[in-house]
């Protein structure tokens, strides 16, 4: 899915609240200020993401980007600025992907403890080429111990994933046995006969009054 997002260059700082600032860089792309409409990007945003290719308008040639960092107000969350990539046609990029899990594995009925390891994955590929998401085939996971691991994915030969192979992503385990609380026992030689404490107690009191 592509992207189009109305922004201007900028003039020192921005006094209108309805404006965000931001500045559009790349390797081989000029550093330029930008401004644009805060309620508009919270809106690209919402839907672009930090995957999706956006071309920025009103900058004379269309640049391609995808965006970088965002900068938000301490307590209101709100974004203050926002650092846009530029991309270089035919030349790889890099990102961050999230995984996603479909399909359900047999033991999801059982009491088998699935784990998510890992959420993201290093991906490098075209700007063309960028994928939004990765998923994770869940009915992998049919026995006790079985793992799922980078390797097992399923992605475009247009696409590399700069993870080692054998990295883990999601294991289904046995639950841990619960441990049961030992009874206290007490020895047998600790155990006073009936009358024994009586009997002690005297003798104490005895060599008391000696």
């Amino acid at each position: 899915m592509s992207f189009t997002f109305k922004v201007e260059k900028r003039e020192g700082k921005v006094t209108n609240e309805e404006l965000c600032m931001g500045v559009v860089s790349g390797a081989k792309q000029e550093s330029i200020s930008l401004q644009f409409d805060k309620k508009d990007f919270k809106n690209l945003f919402a839907e672009a993401g930090y995957t999706n290719i956006i071309t920025l308008e009103g900058l004379g040639d269309p640049i391609e980007v995808t965006i970088k960092n965002l900068d938000r107000a301490p307590f209101t969350n709100e974004v203050r600025h926002v650092e846009f990539y530029a991309l270089e046609r035919g030349v790889e990029m890099n990102a961050e992907v999230p995984l996603v899990l479909v399909n359900e594995s047999p033991l999801a009925s059982t009491n088998a403890i699935i784990n998510q390891v890992v959420y993201t994955v290093p991906i490098s590929c075209r700007p063309r080429d960028l994928i939004q998401e990765i998923e994770v085939d869940m009915s992998k996971l049919a026995e006790m111990g079985d793992t799922i691991f980078v390797k097992d994915l399923k992605v475009s030969e247009k696409v590399t994933i700069n993870l080692d192979s054998e990295t883990a992503i999601v294991t289904a385990s046995e639950p841990k046995p619960e441990k049961k609380e030992e009874e206290e026992i007490t020895p047998a030689a600790e155990v006073p006969v009936e009358g024994e404490e009586v009997e002690t107690e005297e003798k104490e009191e005895a060599k008391e009054s000696e």
